[in-house]
C-alpha cells in the first residue's frame, strides 16, 4: 500500500499556500520544507510542476 497520493496533496496545498503572484524555485523549496515539517516517517517523491519541471525530495533521515 502506498500514501503517494496523500503526500502528494500535502505538498500541492504547501504550494498553495505560498505566494501566489508567481511560482519560484524558492516557493517549491519552501513547499518541500513544509512537506518535512508535516510528515513523519520514511518517504521520497517525484512530482512535475508544469512550467518548472521535475521536483524530487525524500524524508530528511534519507
Amino acid at each position: 500500500e502506498s500514501d503517494s497520493e496523500v503526500l502528494l496533496n500535502i505538498f500541492a496545498h504547501e504550494l498553495q499556500i505560498q505566494e501566489r503572484h508567481a511560482l519560484s524555485p524558492d516557493h517549491i523549496f519552501k513547499a518541500v520544507a513544509g512537506v518535512h515539517s508535516r510528515v513523519r516517517g520514511g518517504y521520497a517523491a517525484v512530482a512535475l510542476v508544469l512550467g518548472y519541471g521535475v521536483v524530487a525530495f525524500r524524508d530528511p533521515h534519507g
